[in-house]
């Protein structure tokens, strides 16, 4: 049986971030402060 070929969804893309980067700390203390708001890694990058 054949192998399906891998979806680019199901390739992982590489952190492209710091978690110490004080302006990224500021920027997820602000966003995250809305009620439903959630924090998500997408394309190596956090979104919001």
């Amino acid at each position: 049986m054949p192998k399906e070929p891998a979806r680019l969804s199901d390739i992982p893309h590489p952190v492209m971030f710091d978690e110490a980067d004080p302006l990224l700390r500021r920027l997820r203390a602000r966003a995250l402060a809305f009620p439903s708001a959630a924090e998500k890694i997408s394309h190596g990058q956090p979104a919001f």
